[in-house]
């Protein structure tokens, strides 16, 4: 398990940096600053401007904590605090990593999950592990996406409160830290699961009307969560992103997050977008008829030209379903469709398909030659690249949304 952090100051990359069609200059961020849009942005409202950052947020996600702070400072997030986790277990076949990055005025949180590392065994183990487990009794699961992020939720479940109570994910990740992890030379006790005495909300609340506080053990309350400043009526803006095997994780956590009381009572309109990027297909039918009117109304799917894995698991490994809103890419940006992409048939023709057309149409290349489906479509470059092509209009409104 390893934790890390990190804070990022940076200058944001000019506005004319950016790619546009035709020779028109990309107008995102003229306006305004990627944080001011991150804030603005409607709940449920698809935004170019919040596509073309979390595509670089899902792709930086590959790299390590420092690489990713710094593509996201020089993307126009500038101060931004980031921390990383990641918990690899081979026998279990789990590797997975979450970052989360929290804007300098705490309003703007976005959370990150590595897809599946080229050369990552247990990534392609993950991903290929498709029998599906029951989901919160909500339908069932991709069995491999859903080992992933249970195994690592217990960790990021308190930095995305910490994050949602605009306290700092740094110093919660420092006292997760404490809590998990001890020295072996530190002979000090180490009560489980808090680390060291801290005011509750609850006894500097009973402390300040003059009553006795709330009885501790060693000066902590088991399972207490410490004092923070009242919740703001609105809270930060989230965004939850990945691409690939991080995008499937992107959609799990989304679920999660709404069934979870306590994020959901307080903080159930935080969650402004669902951005993803190559997913797969996470659940079966019930699990998306569960969600279709929840996560499904702010989740973004998109789909760069023939891109096999939006078209996995295939129909040979069971009953699969999208939900979400799916887009895919143009010659001038991202367009919505009305129907998803098709499922593939076997998972052997298939890889055999999109190997071969990935070699005749980016190795060789023979152009004349279009197969169905490529893996070479799949590089979160082309996502990138994509998500930075200006829609038709922008030149005179880079704010109008596209639905």
């Amino acid at each position: 398990m390893i934790f890390e952090s990190i804070h990022a100051a940076g200058r944001p990359v000019p506005a004319t940096s950016h790619m546009a069609p035709r020779g028109a200059q990309g107008l995102v961020g003229f306006f305004q600053k990627p944080e001011q849009s991150l804030e603005t942005s409607r709940k449920g409202f698809y935004d170019r401007k919040t596509s073309e950052l979390l595509a670089f947020a899902s792709s930086w996600t590959y790299s390590n904590i420092g690489a990713y702070a710094y593509a996201m400072a020089n993307h126009g997030l500038t101060n931004n605090d980031s921390v990383s986790i990641t918990l690899t277990n081979d026998a279990l076949f789990v590797d997975t990593s979450a970052f989360i990055l929290q804007s300098q005025s705490k309003n703007v949180v976005i959370v990150s999950f590595r897809g599946t590392k080229v050369r990552g065994t247990i990534n392609w183990l993950t991903d290929a592990t498709a029998r599906r487990e029951s989901f919160l009794s909500a339908g069932e699961v991709h069995g491999g996406f859903h080992r992933a992020i249970r195994a690592i939720w217990p960790i990021l479940r308190p930095l995305l409160l910490a994050a949602a109570e605009r306290r700092s994910i740094c110093e919660e990740l420092e006292r997760q830290k404490r809590i998990w992890l001890k020295s072996c030379g530190d002979t000090a006790p180490h009560p489980f699961p808090v680390d060291e005495p801290t005011r509750t909300e609850e006894e500097a609340s009973a402390t300040a009307e003059g009553s006795p506080a709330p009885a501790t053990k060693g000066g902590v309350r088991p399972n207490a969560r410490p004092a923070c400043a009242p919740v703001a009526d609105n809270p930060p803006a989230f965004y939850i992103t990945g691409h690939s095997l991080g995008g499937a994780l992107a959609v799990l956590a989304g679920a999660i997050l709404h069934r979870d009381d306590d994020f959901s009572t307080r903080f159930g309109s935080a969650v402004r977008g669902i951005y993803t990027y190559g997913q797969p297909m996470v659940g079966d039918s019930t699990f998306a008829r569960e969600h279709k009117d929840n996560i499904g109304t702010i989740l973004f799917r998109h789909v760069y030209e023939r891109d096999i894995v939006p078209r996995l698991p295939p129909i040979t490994m069971g009953r699969f379903e999208h939900i979400g809103r799916e887009y895919h890419s143009t010659e001038t940006g991202w367009a919505l469709k009305t129907e998803p992409v098709r499922r593939t048939l076997t998972a052997g023709l298939s890889n055999i398909i999109g190997i071969a057309a990935w070699l005749t149409q980016d190795v060789l290349p023979i152009r004349w030659l279009r197969l169905p489906f490529s893996w070479g479509h799949h590089s979160p470059i082309n996502y990138m690249r994509a998500s930075m092509i200006a829609d038709p209009g922008a030149e005179f409104d880079p704010f109008a949304p596209t639905v």
